[in-house]
């Protein structure tokens, strides 16, 4: 639990950074932390203390829920998600942000298409 939980919120981390242009030294010099603190919950190495999540998510200007993903609603023979897709998962996410009201029923119509593919 607490793995899948370190790997989901260093996902969003990273996503987050790299949605707000920011490197993994930079985040750090607003945080007052080591570029490797980072490196190490954008990984799911490490769990942020609630302390550090707080500086993070005013750091990149945004609710600290976006921060800290629902958990996922795997069933119990369900394979846990791997890390590349929790990154992705959030990649689009953040990215979906950028997207204006008007053209989301779009981009919802084209992912289910997508999503149907296989």
């Amino acid at each position: 639990m607490v793995k899948g939980l370190k790997e989901r919120i260093g996902a969003a981390v990273r996503a987050a950074r790299g949605n707000a242009g920011l490197t993994q030294e930079e985040l750090a010099d607003l945080i007052n932390r080591h570029a490797d603190s980072v490196s190490l919950i954008e990984r799911g190495r490490t769990l942020p203390t609630l302390d550090m999540l707080v500086e993070l998510a005013a750091a990149l200007k945004l609710p600290i829920n976006t921060l800290v993903p629902n958990p996922p609603g795997e069933k119990a023979n369900e394979k846990p998600k791997s890390m590349r897709r929790l990154r992705l998962e959030a990649e689009i996410v953040q990215l979906l942000k950028s997207v204006p009201e008007k053209r989301l029923e779009t981009v919802r119509d084209q992912v289910r298409m997508i999503a149907e593919l296989d």
